[in-house]
């Protein structure tokens, strides 16, 4: 079964911006992107790689990164954290790559990390919010919060603003799904909100109404989804066929457009956590709506927004650490030729590298942060964001909504 996964995902690997993108022009910068274009978190990963484009597009237009244009290589790890590793060596092992994008989901850049560790490439991930991400690993960081404070405020919602006794709680049996729900529940406990059952459960179950059924007699209160918008919009479904109307909570792995098509009416009275959600007219979150709904025909949501944002980030990195081409040929041309062969690029994109990790490690204050679609990014000592606020959308009129 594992190398049927590894041959099906070697297959799909996917090239954008050119072909033969090996770094050998000096005019490229290379990033590479990991994430699910297909599996289980799809739709997440596709409407991000679509920001990650757009941004690249933009930045090409204007003359690119100090006169090199953006180049990206993309890959799909399919929500799998054996692919995800695959994808992880094939993107640290090419000289040209100088930072990665990635990954979506917690499991595959777990299984990411220390691969771009050893190689001494920046991983930076606009998604991944299980606690361990970052911590001991100087190489990985993100622009996004952790499950931790994820879990309290969505605990904290569910009692505070929803006055809810009481709660039965779903989980995806992976590192996301058991991150999100041990917070939630410690926070839960704290707050003398009752959790009256929790149910794990794997992408094998399609049918949860019998376990619905089961519990209908514990009087639930309210439903918690600690997992992913396709199995969450059928447990909604479930739940509503069972006859509970009761409010459904849902972490971000719920914030997609896709949970409210496939749930229809069950998604109704269903509130998310998310990093970032559109409301406000007006700003650079504004323009980025109207630009990409113009591009894409389809409403950006909070991961077009944090991708694009990540690759902006990335951008202005490169663009205070890197060097003209000029100084490349001084610093790097040891045999003198006037241009760089492959074994110099390839150490020029070495100490690249490092430089965008140290530029990244320094991002401490918020002078020093990233002023993008979703705030202000700046980091922590271990990589993880810093100050950045978690939001409460909630399904109105077919969409996600800020709550009131």
């Amino acid at each position: 079964m594992i190398s049927r996964i590894l041959l099906l995902g070697l297959a799909g690997f996917v090239l954008f911006f050119g072909t033969g993108c090996t770094g050998e022009d000096e005019n490229v910068i290379v990033i590479g992107f990991a994430g699910p274009l297909s599996g289980g978190s799809s739709a997440q990963g596709q409407i991000i790689i679509k920001a990650i484009r757009m941004h690249v597009e933009e930045i090409n237009a204007r003359g690119g990164i100090n006169g090199k244009k953006v180049k990206l290589i993309e890959m799909d790890d399919a929500s799998n954290q054996t692919q995800a590793a695959t994808v992880a060596t094939k993107l640290a092992g090419n000289p040209a790559v100088v930072a990665v994008l990635g990954h979506f989901n917690s499991r595959c850049t777990n299984a990411g990390k220390n691969v771009y560790e050893q190689a001494k490439v920046p991983q930076f991930s606009y998604a991944s919010t299980n606690p361990e991400i970052c911590i001991g690993h100087p190489w990985t960081f993100r622009n996004i919060y952790k499950d931790i404070q994820q879990g309290i405020k969505l605990a904290q919602y569910a009692k505070k603003n929803l006055k809810l006794e009481n709660v039965v709680v779903f989980f995806q049996k992976d590192d996301y799904g058991e991150g999100l729900k041990d917070a939630f529940m410690n926070e839960a406990k704290n707050l003398d909100l009752e959790v009256v059952h929790v149910e794990g459960y794997t992408d094998r179950i399609k049918n949860f109404k019998p376990i619905i059924d089961a519990i209908k007699s514990k009087n639930p209160k309210g439903i918690v989804i600690s997992g992913l918008y396709k199995e969450g919009q059928a447990i909604a479904i479930a739940a509503r066929d069972s006859g509970l109307s009761v409010p459904i909570l849902g972490g971000d792995g719920v914030f997609s457009q896709k949970y409210i098509e496939l749930a229809g009416p069950a998604a109704k009275n269903t509130y998310v956590t998310c990093p970032f959600v559109f409301g406000e007219k007006g700003g650079k979150a504004d323009e980025f709506f109207q630009k990409f709904k113009k591009k894409f025909k389809q409403d950006p949501d909070c991961w077009s927004a944090q991708g694009y944002d990540a690759m902006g980030i990335i951008a202005r990195t490169i663009e205070t650490v890197g060097t003209d081409q000029k100084k490349e040929l001084e610093e790097y041309d040891k045999d003198g030729d006037g241009k760089l062969s492959k074994d110099e690029r390839t150490a020029m994109n070495r100490e690249l590298r490092k430089k965008i990790r140290d530029y990244l490690a320094g991002m401490t204050t918020p002078e020093k942060a990233y002023n993008g679609i979703t705030g202000l990014t700046y980091f922590d000592s271990e990589g993880d964001v810093a100050g950045k606020p978690i939001f409460v959308a909630v399904v109105k009129d077919g969409k996600f909504a800020p709550t009131d």
